[in-house]
Parts: C-alpha cells; sequence; structure tokens
C-alpha cells in the first residue's frame, strides 16, 4: 500500500504564534493552579459559618450545678459562680448585668476573651426586703449591644432569718 504522506509548509509567523499560545496556556493554567491552591487554603482555615456561639452558665459557688443559694435574708448577698467561654471565632468584648426584679444591682465589663478563652469568677448579689420568688437575672451583653446576648435567671426566696 502506498501511504500518501501529507507535509505541512513551515511558515515561520505559524511557529512563533503556537509558541506564544503554548505560552499563553501555560502561564492561564499555572494562575488557575495559584487561584485553586489559594481557594483551597481558605476553605480548609476559614472558621465554619453560623456555629460561632458564647457559653454563658452559672453554679453554686462550690461549682456543682445544683447547688445555688435558693433563699437570702434581706440585704443579705448570694454568690453564684458565673462563667463565660468565647467560641466566636474572633475576639469578644461582653459585659456582664446582674439584676435583682427590676433593679439593676450589679455591672461588670469591660471583659475581654480571645476565641477558646473562658473566664469564671464568683459573683455576689443582694436583694432587698423580704419576698417570694425574686427573680434574680444575669444578662450578657456582646460589644456595645444594647439587648442582652444571653440571659440566665435564677428564683429564690428572700426571707428573714428566724
Amino acid at each position: 500500500m502506498n501511504e500518501i504522506q501529507h507535509q505541512i509548509p513551515e511558515t515561520p509567523g505559524l511557529t512563533a504564534r503556537l509558541f506564544r499560545y503554548e505560552n499563553l496556556l501555560l502561564i492561564l493554567l499555572m494562575a488557575a493552579l495559584i487561584l485553586a491552591t489559594g481557594l483551597l487554603y481558605n476553605l480548609v482555615t476559614a472558621p465554619p459559618a453560623g456555629e460561632g456561639f458564647t457559653e454563658f452558665y452559672f453554679t453554686g459557688p462550690d461549682g456543682i450545678a445544683g447547688n445555688y443559694p435558693r433563699s437570702i435574708a434581706p440585704g443579705g448577698e448570694g454568690v453564684v459562680l458565673i462563667g463565660v467561654a468565647n467560641h466566636e471565632y474572633k475576639p469578644m468584648c461582653y459585659r456582664i448585668q446582674v439584676r435583682t426584679g427590676d433593679y439593676t444591682a450589679k455591672e461588670l465589663h469591660p471583659l475581654k476573651l480571645e476565641h477558646g478563652e473562658k473566664w469564671e469568677s464568683a459573683l455576689s448579689y443582694s436583694a432587698g426586703g423580704a419576698q417570694k420568688d425574686l427573680l434574680v437575672g444575669f444578662l450578657l451583653y456582646r460589644e456595645n449591644d444594647r439587648e442582652p446576648y444571653r440571659e440566665l435567671h435564677l428564683r429564690m426566696d428572700v426571707v428573714e432569718s428566724e
């Protein structure tokens, strides 16, 4: 069988154009690879969206959940261990407000925590005259928020000692 051979005539401009296209494709491929690497890095290192939160809790002064004061004398003090843990994936500044009834009894601020940092402290509060079922509120505010971010409540009786 006879083989038919085709010869492509060599054109000086064609070779130069092919070389330029190859270089352009190589540059585009490298740019795409760099972009893909950057996107992958961002995906791996970025915090999960919507999962930031703050722990806010209180326990009795001994650190046991059920051992908080259930009654105090008028003018007496109750003590709880209060804690805040930052899981917001960024540094946060908090303030804590303690309310007995409609009265703001105490305010702690500023409380600056890095991501993953935890703060605990004994917190005392007092109550006025004798009453049943006094609502003691512990309110956590973020940054300059006007509304509480988290709220904890404790009901207790203020009773005359016998």
